[in-house]
């Protein structure tokens, strides 16, 4: 019985000496791009598009890695993509990257006409994570004309989600005589985060197993002295 109850005792006492710290990974992956579609425009009107700018920034620390890429070369399509991960031992991962473009629109008629603008767009925001550690993922696109917003659409997510949308869009722009401002913009970013390596708890079944096999050592082992006593005569 005393054999038994310390294999009992040892048994347990592994669970608590031998567990495997839980492992822990963040993922997000961002992709956002919007491209001006060519449309027949009124008589007497002109679009000129100039390049784009670009913006990128990532900082990572620990386990982790983060990268962040912008495109603007292509006249009136711009393309934002981030990516990145965090692991387990505090890992720590940021990105961000801004892709913007512009053009002039003139209008040489002595009244206003009405303008055709349509940009088509494809946003993906999508993360991954384990039960310690968090993402988040986030995209945005703009448009705008003398500085009214023509549209302004952001896409988010902090919990694990893959979100994936595709379409264009056309604005019927009342365009006045002279020179005009066209702007549009994306932005994508993300960020993880992965705690240091983590130990579940036991469970109250193992902690009342030890318990008992602790108490029954004790009992056993005070059973046996009683024993060995010399009789009294």
């Amino acid at each position: 019985m005393l054999k038994l109850a310390l294999a009992l005792c040892a048994v347990v006492s592994s669970l608590f000496t031998f567990q495997t710290p839980a492992f822990a990974i963040a993922i997000y992956n961002d992709f956002v791009q919007l491209s001006f579609v060519s449309e027949p425009i009124p008589f007497g009107t002109s679009i000129s598009f100039f390049p784009g700018t670009t913006f990128t920034s990532s900082e990572h620390s620990g386990n982790a890695l983060a990268t962040s890429t912008a495109l603007a070369s292509t006249p009136g399509s711009v393309t934002a993509v981030v990516s990145g991960f965090a692991g387990p031992g505090l890992g720590v991962s940021t990105a961000i990257a801004l892709a913007s473009g512009s053009a002039n629109l003139f209008n040489s008629n002595p009244t206003s006409v009405t303008f055709p603008l349509t940009f088509s767009h494809t946003s993906s925001v999508s993360t991954s994570i384990g039960p310690f550690e968090s993402a988040t993922a986030s995209t945005s696109r703009r448009v705008s004309v003398d500085n009214d917003v023509l549209t302004d659409q952001d896409s988010a997510c902090i919990s694990p989600c893959d979100i994936f949308n595709s379409g264009s869009e056309t604005f019927f722009i009342g365009l006045p005589p002279g020179l005009h401002s066209l702007s549009f913009s994306v932005v994508a970013g993300g960020s993880g985060f992965a705690p240091e390596s983590f130990t579940p708890t036991p469970e109250p079944a193992s902690l009342l197993l030890l318990g008992t096999s602790l108490a029954g050592v004790g009992g056993l082992a005070r059973w046996r002295q009683q024993r060995r006593k010399p009789q009294q005569p």
